[in-house]
């Protein structure tokens, strides 16, 4: 991966609809360059899937990060199918060491509750740490997408059908949408750009960055609140590591913040973080990275199947 396949990835992220021809505007290459380039990011696997689903707010939904130690006993691919039962698991990582990762989307406390007891049951676990998590939205990638909050709107008749369409495909062309349901071509296009202004469904992907050969690690960052803000932080880190540097989470319980950085080597993480640890505004540092993520299905998009199943269309 490069900076333009970054960039490519970013505009994805908030409309995975976006033609080759508008992509290609923003990095200057031509269709047929782009294209290619999707073509293989999908191919190795950085872009896991293009989605429409219901946004955050539509659905109520709070991200979760959990920490679970285990004894060793494990086989991994044993745990990640117990862990993946529960549809409020989003994404697995296996860290280094006797841990894994996982990204939830949780309703409310009790099913926080739930979550943890199912855990801890499991006959591996140790120990299991549940951290409600805030995206700082400073960063362009916590804007749009699945880590945006999004909004909440009355879905018609005609925009579930035509998301009974993208739901099976993000990217179907109008054409066929039009085939499939008997709406103009320009009337759809109308009402996917309502759709995606009135930010109550993403229009967006799953992505796994280290697909392409890097290593992903987490730089958890204890921060000065005197001295910075969150958002601060992350215009830090975007100006200095633009290609490396995804996103940022901030704990609800304390001054900390994970960030999120896809890299290509080991001394790279090592000249990170020793670039952080010399800011004045951070009190400690500590990376931890993680093996290539699992990714499941988020639950807006569990929602919209399952509001899509119901309705007579």
């Amino acid at each position: 991966m490069d900076l333009v396949d970054k960039r490519i990835l970013l505009d994805l992220n908030a409309n995975c609809r976006a033609s080759y021809e508008e992509l290609g505007q923003k990095v200057g290459l031509t269709r047929a360059a782009i294209k290619k380039r999707v073509d293989r990011l999908v191919d190795i696997g950085v872009i896991d899937r293009f989605v429409v689903e219901l946004s955050r707010e539509m659905v109520g939904y709070e991200w979760y990060w959990i920490e679970l130690d285990t004894d060793g006993t494990e086989t991994t691919e044993a745990l990640i199918k117990a862990i993946s039962k529960q549809k409020m698991v989003f994404t697995i990582n296996r860290l280094t060491g006797s841990k894994f990762l996982v990204f939830c989307n949780i309703l409310n406390p009790a099913d926080a509750y739930e979550l943890g007891r199912y855990f801890r049951k499991l006959s591996c676990i140790c120990e299991v740490r549940m951290e409600p998590l805030v995206a700082v939205d400073n960063s362009e990638i916590t804007t749009a997408g699945l880590l945006s909050s999004g909004s909440k709107m009355e879905l018609t008749l005609k925009h579930l059908k035509i998301l009974r369409c993208l739901a099976r495909d993000a990217r179907m062309s109008t054409t066929e949408i039009s085939r499939e349901t008997g709406y103009t071509p320009k009337s759809i296009r109308q009402k996917i750009q309502y759709l995606r202004e009135g930010r109550a469904i993403y229009f967006t992907l799953y992505l796994a960055p280290s697909s392409g050969g890097n290593t992903d690690f987490y730089l958890e960052l204890e921060i000065d609140e005197e001295k910075v803000t969150p958002r601060n932080v992350v215009t830090f880190l975007e100006s200095n590591f633009n290609f490396e540097y995804w996103n940022s989470w901030q704990l609800v319980r304390a001054p900390v913040i994970r960030n999120y950085f896809s890299v290509k080597n080991l001394t790279a993480i090592e000249m990170i973080t020793d670039k952080v640890r010399d800011s004045s505004f951070v009190k400690s540092v500590e990376p931890i990275i993680k093996y290539p993520n699992r990714i499941f299905q988020s639950l807006g998009r569990t929602k919209l199947m399952e509001l899509l199943a119901l309705k007579k269309l």
